[in-house]
């Protein structure tokens, strides 16, 4: 971990007991937790130490030897405004809410989480029929969106998801005509910008109550294509 101090970093220690390969991480929007997805199927939860100096990550499965994810996980990122859960994306085909509630640190919460105070806890897994590459919530925690290695893109209502485990989210699906996507971002409510092995992004947007894709931004500058996504073209 490095601090900024004036126009200097400086480092400080970061401890993770894991043996694995660290293949993502983020931090949450207040800056005092950061989450890890590693290749052993665990997710870490990190948080600073401040008496000792150095900040620790610890796995935020109920047991130390289980992880919640069956295989590697290659995408994690916390809620966007209680950062009381975090969601992860798995080479297993699967995406998974869990809790991961620290009292010291999430003294307020908002969205659709935000009245979490559990840890460990699995609020929601959905299955998919390929690697799921990339995962990401909407600014206001309610929609998350999830790209998979056979050119899916799927976007899910996840409102309830905190107060009723057991509900099922409603969901929405586009196949995505040229090659997987490898990651996807929200930059609004009704936008969400996805690219992969195609090496341009691509910006699907919820007109009405379906999502659809828009455009595809080539080399810079935005350019409308005609693509067809179940029977219309676009």
């Amino acid at each position: 971990m490095w601090k900024q101090d004036k126009d200097k970093f400086m480092p400080q220690l970061a401890i993770l007991k894991e043996q694995r390969a660290n293949l993502d991480a983020s931090w949450n929007q207040r800056g005092d937790k950061f989450c890890i997805a590693a290749s052993s199927g665990f997710v870490y939860m990190g948080s600073y130490f401040a008496d000792q100096n150095f900040w620790v990550a610890h796995s935020i499965s109920k047991s130390s030897s289980k992880p919640i994810h069956k295989a590697s996980v290659v995408c994690a990122k916390f809620d966007p405004l209680s950062s009381r859960v975090v969601i992860s994306s798995s080479l297993d085909g699967t995406v998974q809410i869990t809790t991961c509630f620290n009292k010291d640190l999430d003294k307020e919460g908002a969205g659709p989480f935000g009245s979490v105070t559990t840890y460990g806890e699995t609020l929601l897994s959905l299955s998919c029929n390929g690697w799921v590459n990339g995962v990401s919530f909407s600014p206001n925690g309610s929609q998350i969106c999830y790209v998979t290695h056979d050119c899916e893109v799927n976007f899910a209502n996840v409102d309830n998801c905190a107060t009723d485990p057991k509900s099922k989210p409603s969901s929405e699906k586009i196949m995505h005509n040229g090659n997987p996507h490898l990651g996807c971002m929200f930059i609004a409510e009704d936008k969400c910008i996805a690219t992969g092995f195609d090496k341009v992004p691509y910006l699907y947007m919820k007109k009405g109550t379906a999502w659809e894709m828009a455009q595809v931004m080539d080399k810079g500058i935005s350019s409308t294509r005609k693509t067809r996504i179940g029977g219309n073209s676009f």
